[in-house]
């Protein structure tokens, strides 16, 4: 008798605890997660001379975001901040919004985003920073990025 009760409780406590971990990671898997990567861009023999650059014209650098999760991410903007100090703010086109799954968006950065990315790395030593995303719906997504190539190209001075 005794034996047939602990039974049945432990199956109980079981299908219970299978039941809360399986809502638990369907609930984890669905979150929206984007990894950020500082690369230099793929494409800098169409990209306009240097001394007749303005600060609104494309860098030689751009920020690739990778959706990894398994919902697609529509993004109104990100920001770059370190120990509570925004270094810059990019702001996503109109309709290149939405980031299907395991898919990436190429954000080109213009030479006074990148003026900002320099001047924080070089003034702070910055060499990885708190990435803020912020969907249309308001909801924010942080992550890290690493800021490797700026911070060695403010540390050697390279323009």
């Amino acid at each position: 008798m005794i034996q047939t009760i602990i039974t049945v409780i432990g199956t109980l406590l079981g299908t219970v605890l299978g039941w809360t971990l399986n809502c638990l990671y369907e609930q984890r898997s669905k979150r929206v997660k984007l990894c950020y990567s500082f690369q230099p861009v793929s494409n800098r023999d169409e990209l306009v001379e240097h001394e007749l650059r303005t600060k609104y014209s494309e860098s030689d650098y751009c920020i690739q975001i990778y959706n990894l999760g398994t919902t697609p991410c529509f993004l109104e903007y990100f920001s770059l901040v370190y120990k509570n100090t925004i270094i810059v703010d990019c702001f996503i086109l109109e309709n290149d919004k939405a980031i299907m799954p395991y898919e990436r968006y190429i954000y080109h950065l213009n030479e006074q985003e990148l003026d900002a990315i320099l001047y924080h790395c070089n003034k702070s030593n910055i060499k990885k920073c708190k990435v803020f995303a912020y969907d249309v719906g308001g909801k924010k997504c942080s992550s890290e990025i690493d800021l490797f190539l700026p911070n060695m190209q403010s540390f050697c001075g390279v323009d």
